[in-house]
């Protein structure tokens, strides 16, 4: 597997060949057209849902991000950003209305988005600040798998916060990707946050024939990811947009 070591520059044109998966990082700043514009392209759902943050820069970061969604996937639909028709699966989770073959997934911070493409079945993404005001040890107790925890125990301040993230990245990835079906939670995987390897194969909790293909993605400025596809892929293209 081939996955690029860091965020290169977004192509002019965008070609995704079976068994690639490409992945955007955007920054939500104001470069990105205002709230105002980019509600023109979205569903009455989008809309509905956009009015109903209670803060201003929560609204304004959930609608950047959904119309950023948007502009990337009429790129590879070859259409324009508000003839995107977006569904929901079962498990609620983000589809394209068509039959096209394109896979998504997307995951925000407050300043950042992370957005996953594929044409071999589905895909998770996720992307988290590191931060250390948090309790990562009791966290991991509650919510990750005994070995996980226990290697999150045995390491050092720094380390510790690193493999905790490392872990829940991965984690959130599978579950995105999974599509919201798993009742266990964070503990139905363990994804070996200690592995640096840039492709890990984890099963399902109980499961004996359901895997997933975690692959870290590289750094950005405080920030860890991560994404979970069916398939392991051939290529991974990362771009910053």
């Amino acid at each position: 597997m081939d996955v690029d070591t860091s965020w290169g520059t977004a192509p002019t044109e965008t070609e995704l060949r079976t068994g690639h998966v490409h992945v955007w990082l955007v920054r939500l700043d104001s470069s990105i057209e205002d709230a105002y514009d980019a509600r023109v392209a979205f569903s009455d759902a989008e809309a509905r849902r956009a009015t109903r943050f209670l803060f201003a820069h929560h609204r304004t970061g959930y609608v950047r991000a959904h119309f950023v969604l948007r502009r990337l996937l009429a790129q590879y639909l070859g259409a324009v950003p508000h003839a995107v028709r977006l569904s929901r699966s079962e498990a609620g989770k983000p589809r394209l209305a068509s039959h096209s073959g394109l896979s998504f997934n997307m995951s925000r911070t407050s300043d950042v988005a992370l957005y996953g493409f594929s044409r071999d079945g589905e895909i998770g993404v996720d992307i988290e600040q590191v931060r250390s005001d948090i309790d990562t040890q009791s966290l991991a107790n509650q919510f990750f798998t005994t070995s996980e925890s226990t290697t999150i125990a045995g390491a050092g301040p720094d380390e510790r916060i690193r493999l905790f993230f490392t872990a829940w990245v991965r984690k959130e990835a599978v579950l995105k990707a999974e599509g919201g079906g798993l009742s266990a939670g964070l503990s139905a995987v363990d994804v070996a946050p200690q592995n640096a390897e840039s492709l890990l194969t984890v099963p399902l909790c109980g499961s004996t024939r359901s895997f997933w293909h975690v692959v870290t993605l590289p750094p950005w400025h405080g920030h860890l990811a991560a994404l979970a596809t069916r398939r392991p892929p051939s290529r991974v293209r990362c771009f910053l947009g």
